[in-house]
This record gives structure tokens, sequence and C-alpha cells, in this order.
């Protein structure tokens, strides 16, 4: 940290008001005094620096400042720890995928990097200690959490695994990266055939008694033209 001193008119205005402030006190102090010679020694001195403190307020000092902050690059793991991993990928090969992330974390950590993982809902978590058991995959806001949460750190890149499976939100392919994202792909690649809620409409406000319209819109993947049927419950009843 350095400090620097600084002025809003020309720093060479400073001899002038040490010349002012001498000047000053040489004519209030020349002639006799009742008092003794120190005594007017030290009055005249005093008066000089307070004369000259007063002249440099005018010229607008100001103390700026510089301190360096050395913030590490950081690198975020996205796990979608979702339940669809789990259940698609032989469990060997996840608990490697796993062990090597913790190696790469290590490596990173030793290298100087500074190293966090997350899962879907943003929550920092261990490398160690995942449990796939998420009922909802929203690839696209874990992204744009991490983003969010580390807008003023020193983000360099976001490390996802996934299977690409996503049955909330939209596809992260639409979203801003303004952040490299390396996806790390695990679980089945053949497509698989599935029915999923994305969306629920309703009045946010309703009169008891009253009917009122709900929405849902129903993504079909791989199943063709089919029929579904919807049961709407509340509190564990039609």
């Amino acid at each position: 940290m350095s400090s620097l001193l600084d002025f809003e008119y020309s720093p060479w205005l400073v001899i002038l008001c040490l010349l002012l402030a001498i000047g000053y006190s040489y004519i209030q102090y020349q002639k006799k005094t009742p008092w003794s010679a120190n005594i007017n020694k030290v009055l005249a001195g005093s008066r000089v620096v307070l004369v000259f403190f007063l002249a440099i307020l005018l010229l607008g000092p100001v103390v700026r400042v510089v301190k360096n902050v050395y913030e590490k690059p950081l690198i975020v793991f996205a796990i979608d720890n979702s339940e669809s991993i789990s259940l698609a990928t032989d469990s060997l090969a996840l608990a490697e995928v796993i062990s090597n992330l913790a190696q790469l974390k290590q490596n990173l950590i030793s290298d100087g990097w500074d190293v966090q993982a997350v899962d879907l809902s943003g929550t920092n978590i261990s490398l160690d200690s995942i449990v796939f058991d998420g009922q909802r995959s929203d690839l696209t806001r874990m992204i744009k959490s991490v983003q969010s949460e580390h807008s003023t750190a020193n983000l360099n890149g976001i490390i996802m695994m996934t299977d690409g499976i996503f049955n909330s939100g939209f596809s992260p392919d639409f979203i801003s990266k303004f952040t490299p994202i390396y996806s790390i792909g695990v679980g089945d690649s053949v497509p698989r055939k599935d029915l999923s809620i994305i969306n629920i409409r309703h009045n946010k406000t309703v009169y008891q008694g009253n009917k009122f319209p709900v929405e849902v819109s129903i993504r079909n993947e791989g199943l063709g033209p089919a029929s579904v049927n919807i049961q709407l419950f509340l509190n564990n009843s039609l």
C-alpha cells in the first residue's frame, strides 16, 4: 500500500504558502514584546506552522492511497447432482469421474487457483460427499447462479459435470456465456423417452369458492403423438 499527497492546484504554491506564513509571523513578532526572546521565537514558530497549515488547506490537498490486492483466479465445479445421473451411469465409472475431479481440484489449488464446487441448488459442496438425489435439473439456473455469485470475483471458468438432461428451466445453450464453460459428460448417450412438466401457470390471487384456470406445459421427448392424463392434487386430494 502506498500513499500520495496531491493538490487541486499547482503544488508549487506550497512554497508560496510557506513564504506567506513566514512573512506573516515575522510582521507579527518583529517588535519588542514584554516576554522573553525564547518565548517570542516559540510563538513565532507556532504562528508559522498554523498559517502554513491553513494556507495548505486552501490548495485542496488530497491523500491518494493505492492498495494492491492480488486475487487468485477462480474455477467453479458445477456438479449436476440429479438422480438421473446415478440411474444411467455405472457406479464405478461415476466414482472414477468424481475421483478425477477431486485430483484436478488439488492440482489447481497447488498451482495457485481458488477452487469451489456447487450443486444444482448453488450450494457449496465437497466432492467426496456428493449425493445424486436431485429431482429437479435446472442447468441454466445453476450456471447463472455461479455467474451471479462470483460476478465481482476473478472467475476464469466453470467446469460442469452433467448428463445434459434438464426438467426445469430452459436449455443452457441460450444463456449468455461470458464465462468459459467446460463440460464433462456422464450418463447414457442414448436419448431417453420422457414426459415432463416444464411449467405451471395459474392466478396468483383467487377468491374462495371461485374457479380459476391452471395451465400446464408438458415436454414430450421421443414418445411421438400421445395422450397424457394429468391429475391435479390439493393436499393429496383430487
